[in-house]
């Protein structure tokens, strides 16, 4: 009988760690989730900033890059919603700063779980307008 009880133990020690494992991943899965919505918004917002400083340098004029921004934007419509399903705001500040907003999970702009990115380019158009 004792041979038998020394066997199981370890099995019974497997079975405990895996249900603590499984018990920590349902109470956490709405965690893990956010995380990795947070991470796939972050992962948008850099091949947006890659977009932008594209096409800045291919669409001297604001307009004309305003424009063609939009069009690139309606027409992948993958690239321009967060994981959440907002549209990304995507604002210039000036000629060589930009802003990029993900409103996060509430929808909401102005809160604390939104996720923003303010980055700078270098543009032919910044440096020919502001040059004296």
């Amino acid at each position: 009988m004792k041979g038998i009880t020394w066997r199981i133990i370890p099995v019974i020690l497997v079975a405990l760690m895996l249900a603590h494992v499984a018990y920590y991943l349902y109470a956490n899965t709405g965690e893990i989730i956010y995380s990795a919505k947070i991470y796939r918004t972050i992962h948008k917002m850099d091949k947006l900033k890659e977009l932008i400083k594209q096409y800045s340098q291919k669409y001297q004029d604001p307009a004309k890059l305003k424009t063609e921004l939009v069009m690139m934007l309606n027409s992948d419509k993958n690239l321009s919603l967060d994981p959440w399903g907002n549209n990304f705001i995507i604002k210039r500040l000036s000629p060589t700063r930009w802003l990029i907003i993900s409103k996060g999970k509430d929808k909401m702009i102005g809160t604390k779980d939104d996720i923003t990115t303010i980055f700078r380019i270098s543009s032919n158009y910044g440096r020919q307008r502001y040059k004296k």
